[in-house]
C-alpha cells in the first residue's frame, strides 16, 4: 500500500529536522549521515530517494548521505527558520557585514575571507558558509547577484561580494 502524501512529507520533514539539528552551526556539508544507523534509521527509504531525486541530499555511498546547498536551503524553508528571531538577525548581520564591504560603492567587487566575515559579523563560520553557498540572502530579500564564493576557490574560503551588493535593481 502507497503513502499518503501527508506522511510521505511528515516523512521528509522528520529526517530534515535530524539532519538540521544535528548540524547545528556546521557547513551543511559536515555530516555523514547513515541510513542505517539511529536516529536516521527510522526513515523510509523512499524519503531518501525522493530527497535524493530533488538534489537535497547526495549519495556518499553505503547508504550515508550528505545534505546539500539546496537541501539546507530547502530545510530553512520547511522549518520556517526565517521566523525565528535569532535567525532572521543572524541573516540581518550577515547581509549588513557584506554591506559594510562595499559602501561606499566601490570601482570593482570586494573579496573577503569567510573567516574575517564571521570576525566582523559575530556570526558560525557554518552559518556563513551555509548562506553564501546556498543563496539564502538573495531569496530572503529578493534580490540577484549577491555573494558568492570565487569559483576557483574549492575550499570555499573567499567571498566575491559585488559591488552592487543590496541594491534593488531599478525599475526601469
Amino acid at each position: 500500500m502507497s503513502l499518503s502524501e501527508t506522511e510521505r512529507l511528515a516523512d521528509v520533514e522528520k529526517l530534515l529536522r535530524l539532519l538540521f539539528n544535528e548540524l547545528g552551526e556546521e557547513p551543511y556539508d559536515a555530516l555523514l549521515a547513515d541510513s542505517e544507523q539511529p536516529p536516521y534509521s527510522v526513515i523510509r527509504l523512499t524519503t531518501w530517494k525522493e530527497l535524493l531525486d530533488r538534489d537535497m541530499i547526495s549519495d556518499m555511498g553505503w547508504k550515508q548521505y550528505r545534505l546539500t546547498a539546496r537541501g539546507w536551503l530547502k530545510t530553512i524553508g520547511l522549518l520556517k527558520m526565517n521566523d525565528d528571531p535569532t535567525f532572521a538577525a543572524n541573516m540581518s548581520k550577515l547581509s549588513a557585514t557584506l554591506r559594510g564591504y562595499v559602501t561606499p560603492r566601490p570601482e570593482n567587487d570586494a573579496m573577503r575571507d569567510i573567516f574575517t566575515v564571521g570576525q566582523d559579523s559575530g556570526l558560525a563560520h557554518g552559518f556563513i558558509y551555509n548562506a553564501i553557498s546556498s543563496g539564502l540572502l538573495d531569496q530572503a530579500y529578493s534580490r540577484d547577484g549577491g555573494a558568492y564564493f570565487a569559483p576557483e576557490d574549492h575550499n570555499k574560503h573567499v567571498i566575491i561580494i559585488p559591488s552592487n551588493y543590496g541594491l534593488r535593481p531599478l525599475a526601469i
